[in-house]
């Protein structure tokens, strides 16, 4: 995840190196104080739960991802946690001839609060 320059000097794959960028822009958003905790175990009243604050440290436990283009991830491995080798769902996703265009839908899990 570091250096969070955004460049990426041990380019493997198309794959690898999406993934990890994108594993970047949601640290980044957690550093500057945009994104929210939204999943804990804590079920106090007025806890964390309901009051859903911002944390600075990434939570990698809370997000998960799915490839959408240039191939979806339907079969096998659908969503992957982030932190997961990227050696069981690259096969068979890099295309030569269709460019490096990558998409990823991005899973966050949501506890909800109840009063």
């Amino acid at each position: 995840m570091y250096p969070l320059s955004g460049a990426n000097a041990d380019h493997i794959g198309g794959v690898g190196n999406s993934s990890l960028l994108t594993m970047r822009i949601l640290n980044k958003l957690h550093r500057i104080g945009l994104a929210r905790e939204t999943s804990t175990s804590n079920g106090k009243i007025n806890g964390p739960l309901c009051r859903k604050p911002r944390i600075l440290k990434l939570k990698k436990s809370q997000y998960k991802l799915q490839m959408v283009h240039p191939k979806t991830t339907s079969e096998g491995i659908g969503c992957w946690p982030l932190g997961l080798s990227d050696m069981l769902y690259q096969a068979g996703k890099e295309y030569p001839y269709d460019g490096q265009d990558w998409g990823y839908l991005l899973w966050r899990k949501t506890n909800c609060c109840l009063l």
